[in-house]
């Protein structure tokens, strides 16, 4: 990655401090609250040895916070982004909670900074979708997953059943249609180059070496301060929301998908 594309994501890590005070809302804050739920979810299935934990773009470092809380301090942390910003707000957000870990600045796509087979478990969130090859960060963390390893991933669902469904009355595009340009104009505005399916990831990531363990889904919409003009109805979208986790066939009926996969 070149130093503008480095700048452009310095550049997105800022605007997302600034829009995240600015249109702070009830339901973009469950979006996340969702969001960070699957991942502690499959952080508590963990059944391996206390190891190395990578966490890959880790941004203000939230994500390492959340791994060190679920599995404790006898696991070790490597927190990685190839923004110095990015770094160093995780390290002050991080040492204000006595959470010791290991900084590395590094480009995922490029080569994560540790050595082959030494982490256990990687977790990567809202980082696959912003790579134009994806495949190349699935064979850096093959690289450095011991057999039998386990990788973290969240990313946009384009194919949520709900928004599709409205998109279509809309006469707008879909995931669906296959359309070249589909892939970039989904969320695009916030850097969005890879979206994929649940199957299209399952694919890759077969192909990569891994096999899939379970997936969590996220929260129904992305949420916005505007969809907030009536307290009734962001009730009754939560309450929604939390009734999907318990219908089958209702994961892709979501705005994020959380996958877990194991190392072959």
């Amino acid at each position: 990655m070149d130093e503008s594309q480095k700048q452009l994501h310095e550049f997105c890590f800022r605007a997302s401090l600034n829009e995240a005070a600015s249109e702070l809302s009830v339901m973009r804050v469950y979006y996340w609250w969702k969001l960070r739920r699957s991942i502690t979810l499959a952080l508590k299935k963990i059944d391996l040895k206390p190891g190395l934990v990578v966490d890959i773009g880790c941004g203000a470092g939230d994500i390492t916070r959340l791994a060190f809380n679920v599995l404790g301090p006898q696991w070790n942390y490597l927190a990685t982004d190839l923004s110095e910003v990015s770094l160093a707000f995780a390290d002050i957000n991080l040492k204000r909670f006595d959470i010791p870990i290991t900084t590395k600045l590094g480009n995922a796509s490029e080569g994560i900074p540790t050595e082959t087979h030494s982490a256990t478990v990687v977790v990567c969130s809202e980082v696959l979708e912003h790579i134009p090859e994806p495949s190349t960060l699935i064979q850096e963390v093959h690289r450095i997953l011991k057999p039998g390893g386990i990788g973290i991933f969240t990313t946009p669902n384009p194919t949520n059943s709900l928004l599709n469904a409205l998109k279509q009355l809309r006469g707008q595009k879909t995931h669906a249609t296959k359309t070249p340009d589909i892939d970039t104009t989904y969320r695009a505005d916030d850097g969005h180059v890879s979206v994929l399916d649940r199957r299209e990831w399952t694919h890759l990531f077969d192909e990569g070496g891994f096999d899939l363990v379970k997936t969590y889904r996220g929260a129904l919409v992305f949420g916005h301060a505007r969809h907030e003009r009536n307290p009734f109805i962001v009730g009754i979208y939560i309450a929604v929301d939390a009734l999907l986790d318990w219908i089958p066939g209702s994961k892709d009926a979501c705005e994020d998908i959380c996958y877990v996969f194991r190392k072959r």
